[in-house]
């Protein structure tokens, strides 16, 4: 077995010859670097790569928020604003004034023909060559009936334009919000 003599000579009076085995050492020694190897591996993963670089031009804007219409379903009417951002530019109330079919279903004419009006007095994508959509955002609490959202819906088909390739078609891009 390998030891380690740390004797002096026969100068001394007293022995110092002692043998200390070098196999354990030399295993702890491996277990050492090993620990040390992994934990500096794994060091490297809880770190987060911070730098002020990000992808695109340095020179580019980020794009202006569209103008949209926010059309707040409430018990007693409907709220409308035209929005950018959160920013109101225009806002208006209209009155809640169903109308029932004959066949069971509900219709809104008045708020149909005020979004008629109102998108062409606010709306941004009028030009019979823009083939883009203004947004329209529905906000409907959790206890309106079907019959009601699809009313709004509806009615929020109602104002339309000429597109490109198209005859007329609906001016809104409908999307809903979680209330």
């Amino acid at each position: 077995m390998a030891t380690i003599d740390s004797g002096a000579g026969a100068r001394r009076v007293r022995s110092t010859h002692h043998e200390l085995p070098l196999v354990p050492f030399i295993d702890f020694l491996l277990c050492l670097v090993t620990f040390l190897l992994a934990t500096a591996g794994f060091a490297n993963f809880a770190r987060l790569s911070t730098s002020a670089n990000v992808p695109g031009k340095a020179s580019e804007l980020p794009p202006l928020p569209s103008k949209r219409l926010h059309v707040d379903m409430r018990e007693r009417g409907f709220h409308l604003t035209w929005r950018v951002g959160e920013t109101v530019l225009v806002s208006h109330d209209v009155p809640l004034e169903p109308f029932e079919l004959a066949r069971g279903g509900r219709r809104y004419p008045e708020l149909a023909k005020f979004l008629d009006r109102d998108w062409r007095a606010n709306g941004s994508h009028q030009s019979p060559t823009d083939p883009a959509l203004d947004e329209a955002v529905l906000h409907v609490p959790n206890s309106a009936e079907y019959e009601d959202v699809v009313a709004v819906l509806d009615a929020l088909r109602a104002p339309e334009r000429a597109y490109p390739g198209q005859q007329l078609a609906s001016v809104f891009a409908v999307s809903f919000a979680a209330d």
